[in-house]
């Protein structure tokens, strides 16, 4: 059985999930049942889970908002070491803005495996890239992401000359066997 991995969700927010956000991305809510899936197999099963949200005077409210809206999101911001389900604010989609606190998490909970989907489709690639010099095995959740162009097949599949794995959400429970 897996041990030490965690679960990275990239600014799942109504800003690029919901047709009304002022970036929205088109076909999202083709991912929206995968995205609950994950949500629900975090919650049910207490797994290590972090969450990067955009915060920031850039973008309404109504954007910030989470588009799965479930008790995963409570997570709060001031949260400790031991926490499992924790959320982490950024200004921007910069990996340079959440880079180092993100690792930092990371490392604190031993994970050495981490899972990334989200949107848009490019900050999960670009995460994944850093995320393999410093971790042992990062997967991408392909079918939990989606990108502002409609190449993701091909995006995720460039993702291994980087070494980065993909799962789909059908096969992670398995692959996880809980």
């Amino acid at each position: 059985m897996l041990t030490n991995f965690g679960f990275i969700d990239a600014f799942t927010q109504k800003v690029f999930i919901e047709q009304f956000g002022s970036q929205a991305i088109a076909d999202c809510p083709e991912i929206r049942e995968n995205l609950m899936l994950l949500s629900a197999l975090v919650i049910n099963k207490d797994l290590n889970y972090l969450g990067l949200r955009l915060a920031g005077e850039n973008y309404s409210q109504q954007d910030l908002e989470s588009s799965m809206d479930t008790e995963i999101d409570s997570a709060k911001a001031d949260f400790s070491k031991t926490d499992k389900q924790i959320i982490l604010q950024s200004p921007s989609l910069e990996l340079a803005d959440y880079k180092a606190q993100l690792i930092s998490e990371l490392q604190d909970r031993e994970i050495s495996t981490v899972f990334v989907y989200g949107v848009p489709m490019q900050a999960c690639i670009d995460l994944c890239i850093a995320l393999k010099q410093e971790f042992t095995t990062v997967w991408l959740v392909q079918d939990a992401t989606k990108s502002y162009k409609a190449n993701e097949r091909q995006q995720a599949k460039d993702l291994r000359e980087h070494g980065i794995k993909l799962i789909t959400v059908r096969n992670l429970e398995q692959y996880l066997e809980l």
